[in-house]
C-alpha cells in the first residue's frame, strides 16, 4: 500500500472518532493537526466545512494564538510541479463543500508549540457564520 494512501486512511480513521461541530447551515468536519515530519514545528490543518444552506459562505481565515502565521494555499499550476499560492478567502458553494484534504488546498501553520498536547484552539473566521472557535485534535507525530 502507498504511504499516500496509508496516511489518508489513518486520517480517516483518526476523524471519524471525533465529533463533526455544526453552526446553522455550515457543517464542519473534526479538525486535525498533523505536523510534518520534516519540520515538526510545522504542520497542516485538515479539516472539511459542508454548506448545506442555500446561500454561499466564505472562509476567511483561521487563527490561532499559539501558531505564528496561518496560510490557506491553493495550488496553481500542474500536478506534477505545484506552486502553492497564498489566498485571502476560499468559497463553500452553497449545497457545497470545501476540504483542506484535496490535493490542490492546504492550511499550513507555522511555530507550533513543541508541548505534547492532545487539542489545540483554533478559530475559523466567515463571512456570514462569524467567527467559531474549535479544538483541533493533534495527531501523533510522524516518525
Amino acid at each position: 500500500m502507498k504511504r499516500g494512501m496509508q496516511l489518508g486512511l489513518a486520517l480517516l480513521l483518526a476523524s471519524s472518532h471525533v465529533p463533526a461541530a455544526s453552526w446553522g447551515d455550515l457543517r464542519i468536519g473534526a479538525p486535525l493537526l498533523q505536523r510534518l515530519a520534516q519540520q515538526p514545528s510545522a504542520g497542516r490543518l485538515l479539516l472539511t466545512l459542508r454548506n448545506q444552506g442555500q446561500l454561499p459562505e466564505r472562509l476567511l481565515g483561521v487563527s490561532a494564538s499559539w501558531a505564528g502565521n496561518i496560510a490557506l494555499q491553493q495550488q496553481v499550476g500542474p500536478q506534477d510541479a505545484p506552486h502553492w499560492q497564498v489566498v485571502n478567502e476560499v468559497l463553500v458553494p452553497a449545497q457545497g463543500q470545501f476540504s483542506s484534504l484535496a490535493p490542490d488546498w492546504r492550511l499550513v501553520l507555522q511555530d507550533i508549540p513543541a508541548a505534547d498536547a492532545a487539542a489545540l484552539p483554533i478559530r475559523l473566521h466567515f463571512a456570514r457564520a462569524g467567527a467559531i472557535e474549535l479544538q483541533a485534535r493533534v495527531l501523533a507525530q510522524p516518525s
